[in-house]
C-alpha cells in the first residue's frame, strides 16, 4: 500500500503513514467490531448495575417510616396523672378524664416512640385504677355524709368546708347585735365571751366566760364532725369560766354554760347565727362596728 501524499510504500497493517502522517482511508482496524461490541455490553451492565441500587418511592422494596409523635401520649400521662385528685372534688369527672386519657393513649401507640408509648400505657392503667377504687370510696363516703349529716354533701364539698371553716375562723370575732338589742362581743384577744343584754349598756348586766373555739360541730360522741351544711361554717364554742353580772333574770345564764354553737353565713360573712344545743333559742345577729 502506498502513501498518497508522500508516495512511500508500506504494509496494509497501518492506520496512518510512518513517514508523513496521513492517515490512510483504506485501513480497517480486525478489531473494531470487537472493541465496540464489548464496549457497548460493558456500558449497558454498568447502567443497568447502577439503576439495581435505586430505590424509588413507587417501589413495593420501598417502605416510608411514619414520623415518631409523643405529644397524645404525654397528654395522656397528664390527664392520667390530674384525674386522681379531680376525684375529690367531683368523682364523676375524674373517671371521665381518665377514661379520656386512656383512649388518648391507645390512639398514639403506634406514632410514639417506645419508652414513651410503654410509660403512657402504663401511667394510663395505673391511673385508670386507682381512680375508679377512689371513686369508688368516695361515693360510698359521700352517700354515708348525707345519710348521717341530713344535708347534700360530697368528699370533695367536706374537705372544702373543712379548709373554709379553719380559714375563716376569725370571722366569728368581734361585736355582733340582734334584733332585742342584745351584744355578743368574741374576743380573740384574751379568748372570751361577753353577753350583753343591752348593747347600750357594756359595764354591768351581762355574761362573760373563756373560750374555745372548734372548727365544725358533732352532734354525737361518735359521729362525724360538721364542718358546714348548704348556708352556713360552723363553730362549737366552749365555755368555762363563766360569770354572771346579770340584774334580776337570770334566764340566759343556763344557755351559755356548756358552750354554744355559731354558724356564720357563707354568702355574708357579717351574719351570725348562735345556736343553743338542747333548747329552741336561736339568736340572730348582724355584725356590729360599734360598742355604743
Amino acid at each position: 500500500m502506498r502513501c498518497p501524499k508522500c508516495d512511500r510504500e508500506m504494509t496494509d497493517d497501518f492506520e496512518f503513514c510512518p513517514y508523513c502522517g496521513k492517515k490512510l482511508s483504506s485501513y480497517e482496524d480486525p478489531f473494531a467490531s470487537y472493541r465496540s461490541t464489548t464496549l457497548w455490553e460493558s456500558k449497558t451492565e454498568k447502567t443497568n448495575a447502577e439503576k439495581e441500587k435505586i430505590q424509588y418511592v413507587d417501589s413495593p422494596r420501598y417502605t416510608r417510616q411514619p414520623q415518631k409523635d409523643n405529644r397524645f401520649s404525654y397528654l395522656a400521662i397528664f390527664l392520667s396523672i390530674m384525674a386522681i385528685p379531680l376525684c375529690f372534688f367531683n368523682w364523676g369527672l375524674g373517671l371521665l378524664l381518665v377514661v379520656i386519657a386512656f383512649v388518648v393513649c391507645l390512639i398514639n401507640l403506634k406514632r410514639a416512640s417506645n419508652g414513651v408509648k410503654i410509660t403512657s400505657l402504663l401511667i394510663s392503667i395505673f391511673g385508670g385504677v386507682i381512680t375508679t377504687v377512689l371513686s369508688i370510696f368516695l361515693a360510698v363516703s359521700s352517700i354515708r355524709l348525707v345519710l348521717d349529716n341530713g344535708y347534700s354533701t360530697t368528699v370533695g364539698d367536706y374537705l372544702k368546708d373543712s379548709f373554709m371553716t379553719g380559714y375563716l375562723e376569725y370571722k366569728i370575732y368581734g361585736y355582733w347585735v340582734d334584733e332585742e338589742h342584745h351584744l355578743l362581743y368574741l374576743s380573740d384577744e384574751d379568748n372570751r365571751y361577753y353577753f350583753y343584754s343591752d348593747r347600750k349598756d357594756t359595764t354591768n348586766n351581762y355574761l362573760t366566760g373563756s373560750i374555745d373555739v372548734e372548727g365544725g360541730y358533732s352532734t354525737s360522741r361518735d359521729g362525724d364532725v360538721i364542718f358546714a351544711d348548704d348556708d352556713y361554717y360552723y363553730y362549737w364554742i366552749d365555755t368555762s369560766l363563766n360569770t354572771e353580772y346579770l340584774d334580776g333574770s337570770t334566764s340566759l345564764s343556763s344557755y351559755f354554760q356548756n358552750g354554744f354553737l355559731v354558724k356564720l353565713d357563707k354568702d355574708n360573712h357579717n351574719r351570725l347565727i348562735l345556736f343553743i344545743p338542747g333548747t329552741l333559742e336561736v339568736l340572730e345577729f348582724e355584725r356590729e362596728q360599734s360598742t355604743v
